[in-house]
């Protein structure tokens, strides 16, 4: 018998990664999670799409839950984790997920190249991710979408994807009480990744590269933030008005990203062929790529 296996450009590029030996790379997603049942789908989309990058993939959802009998708890199946932490969920306590979860990965003693904070609206087509993440250097980085400078005038990296290396996600685990200390006594409408950008880029003492990542969000509006639809974007946010919507519309970008027919350009001019709005970001950008740090400043 003579079999035949054809397979999409995009989905060659994702075999030849994975046969590659250079390319042994490990990251693990930490994915901000709540129990709402209109953002199941989301989650069942991140684990299929988690598990074509397997072994190279595995994902932690995080979820806080105020009556849990311990401080922490991780719930772990063959494709996903559940990592619970005694709390509110809340956008505020988002930063006390993150922390403890921060502390259960490195207690764990499993060491990864990078590890990525995300949320359950956001979606990666993962073999370009992971060939971006192969030209960046293994120490001393917080990659991500640059969110404009704020908070004192100081860079921010997006929660949406803190892409941070595994010399740096240690370091975030060494402050844990400064950070939650400070978590605690700011404004609550400073958020986690306002907090966790300036102690890693500003308070650490360290050179850091920070990368801004490229990012697509489909809002009400199309939003390139900080690229242009012809650019290399692999990191997608869906958070319309409309979240059934939403849900629809990464199931949908999944399945093109899955067999190849994505095309930010196409899906632009579909966009304003409908009359709806497309914005490209621009604004407000310093550079691609740059080193922060060196100087502890203070809070």
């Amino acid at each position: 018998m003579k079999v035949i296996i054809t397979c999409c450009t995009r989905n060659a590029h994702r075999l030849s990664f994975l046969s590659s030996p250079k390319h042994n790379m490990k990251v693990l997603f930490l994915v901000i999670a709540h129990a709402q049942s209109d953002l199941s789908e989301a989650k069942n989309i991140w684990i299929e799409n988690v598990k074509s990058m397997f072994p190279h993939a595995t994902v932690w959802f995080l979820y806080a839950n105020p009556d849990l009998t311990t401080p922490k708890q991780l719930n772990e199946y063959v494709d996903h984790a559940d990592f619970f932490c005694k709390g509110n969920e809340s956008v505020y306590d988002v930063t006390l997920k993150t922390m403890q979860a921060v502390h259960m990965v490195v207690e764990k003693k499993e060491r990864y190249d990078f590890v990525i904070r995300s949320n359950l609206s956001t979606l990666f087509d993962l073999s370009s991710l992971f060939r971006w993440l192969g030209h960046l250097p293994k120490e001393n980085v917080l990659a991500g979408p640059h969110v404009g400078l704020s908070y004192r005038s100081h860079l921010i990296v997006s929660g949406t994807c803190m892409i941070f290396s595994w010399d740096i996600f240690k370091y975030l685990d060494s402050i844990q009480e400064a950070l939650l200390s400070s978590w605690e006594r700011v404004p609550r409408d400073v958020l986690d990744d306002t907090l966790i950008s300036f102690f890693v880029l500003y308070k650490s003492g360290k050179q850091v590269l920070t990368k801004n990542v490229k990012r697509l969000d489909v809002l009400d509006v199309l939003l390139f933030h900080k690229c242009k639809p012809e650019d290399n974007i692999f990191c997608f946010r869906f958070k319309s008005s409309n979240r059934a919507h939403d849900m629809i519309s990464m199931r949908r970008m999944h399945t093109l990203l899955q067999v190849g027919h994505y095309s930010s350009s196409a899906l632009a001019t579909g966009w304003a062929m409908a009359g709806k709005e497309v914005v490209d970001e621009l604004s407000n950008y310093p550079s691609e790529s740059f080193m922060v740090g060196g100087v502890d400043q203070k809070e």
